[in-house]
């Protein structure tokens, strides 16, 4: 019991510091891109795959703790209002369409979470400005965080295709 508990810390770790490093390279990528704020999300590479190998509270973990240590080492204390904002979101609508709907691919789930996060990180939006100023900025988020989402969940998808599931041992 205790050894599964300690594996099941460690993994966690190499996902939490994984995640971490896949926020900063995404951060690193967001200056080249011609939407403000626009990142990619390749940390949901990890959530999503935790969600499928994992459980909920597992992803969760991962998911703040990401938040948490990215705003403090590469953003800002208002920019993690938008992120957890986004991350608890989409996490949320990820993990109750995968319980609800379980013949979902990864490639679906990661599309649904990019579109809700973005629509999280709107509302946080409308909340410091005023809603019609960034009204148009709601179809691209969408479309983007789309996009991304499936892309991500298909390299999800891949992923498990070569990976010894926990989940069968």
């Amino acid at each position: 019991m205790l050894k599964d508990r300690t594996q099941k810390i460690a993994r966690l770790s190499v996902m939490a510091a994984l995640a971490m490093i896949l926020s900063y390279v995404d951060s690193w990528l967001s200056f080249f891109s011609p939407l403000p704020g626009f990142k990619i999300g390749l940390a949901n590479l990890v959530i999503v795959f935790l969600l499928w190998e994992e459980d909920v509270p597992s992803a969760l973990t991962v998911n703040v703790l990401r938040c948490l240590l990215s705003a403090f080492l590469f953003t800002s204390l208002y920019a993690l209002l938008y992120s957890i904002t986004g991350a608890l979101f989409s996490l949320l609508a990820m993990a109750w369409f995968h319980k609800k709907k379980p013949n979902l691919s990864p490639a679906s789930i990661g599309a649904l979470g990019g579109v809700v996060h973005n629509l999280a990180q709107w509302l946080v939006a409308c909340f410091f400005l005023q809603p019609k100023t960034i009204l148009w900025f709601l179809p691209p988020l969408w479309g983007v965080g789309l996009v991304t989402g499936f892309l991500l969940g298909w390299i999800v998808l891949q992923t498990l295709r070569y990976y010894p599931s926990s989940k069968s041992a």
